[in-house]
């Protein structure tokens, strides 16, 4: 069995840090039975998409339409408000990840590809990943939440249509984190999922031996539990990296 380790805020520190060989030894892991995805940040995400595919409803999604709607809204809702100057980083370093490649096999010119999009809306970072029919990742996107969920998920979706609109049939959309029942009036989605089922989807998909999953999140971090695929158990406290 094996166990798998995520971090959506500043994922290099997955990637990159003494943080997973650590977790290794202390759980007396060999090397291969802890996984840290390449695409940890955008996990639940992904598990938003899966789930969009079993609800199998085979409608198609316009993100153009998506933007539009927000754009609207947002440019109804008003809200008169003061705030104190934002929090400014002086002392400390932030570690910032640099996006990675996606194996993107769609070219100008080819057939459309069927896509299904999930939506990650966290306290902390909002993530949009693009898949195929199997589970293959054709798009994503990353942007801090900035205290504006609404406009967060727009900038994502006009970043994503940038990238791959023109080449993709969206089917279905499935939105997960704080943020997921706002978001998903918006964008019609098929499925509204937790966190914690959309993170075990996305890992189950990636190896389906996997039996624990470690999530650090914005806010809070989450332990994962599962048994032949299926959550068993789950703890969640207040250690985020924020």
């Amino acid at each position: 069995m094996k166990t798998m380790y995520t971090i959506e805020e500043f994922a290099e520190l997955a990637l990159k840090s003494k943080t997973p060989p650590r977790i290794a030894g202390l759980l007396n892991l060999k090397d291969d039975e802890l996984i840290v995805p390449e695409y940890c940040a955008w996990m639940a995400a992904i598990g938003a998409a899966l789930m969009s595919i079993k609800e199998n409803r085979n409608r198609e999604v316009k993100l153009t339409d998506c933007i539009t709607k927000l754009n609207k809204y947002l440019q109804e809702y008003k809200v008169d408000w003061r705030a104190l100057p934002p929090l400014a980083v002086k002392k400390s370093q932030l570690l910032y990840f640099s996006n990675p490649s996606t194996n993107c096999d769609i070219r100008v010119g080819d057939r459309k590809v069927d896509a299904y999009i999930g939506v990650d809306v966290g306290s902390t970072s909002t993530k949009v990943a693009a898949i195929d029919k199997h589970g293959n990742l054709l798009g994503e996107v990353y942007l801090w939440t900035a205290g504006r969920p609404l406009e967060a998920v727009r900038e994502c979706l006009r970043q994503l249509y940038a990238k791959i609109g023109k080449h993709i049939n969206v089917k279905g959309a499935g939105t997960t984190g704080s943020g997921r029942y706002l978001t998903g009036d918006f964008i019609g989605a098929d499925v509204v999922v937790n966190e914690i089922t959309a993170q075990a989807t996305a890992a189950v998909h990636i190896d389906p031996t996997v039996d624990t999953i470690f999530e650090i999140g914005g806010q809070d971090s989450k332990y994962i539990s599962l048994d032949n695929g299926v959550i068993v158990d789950f703890e969640m406290n207040k250690g985020g990296v924020r």
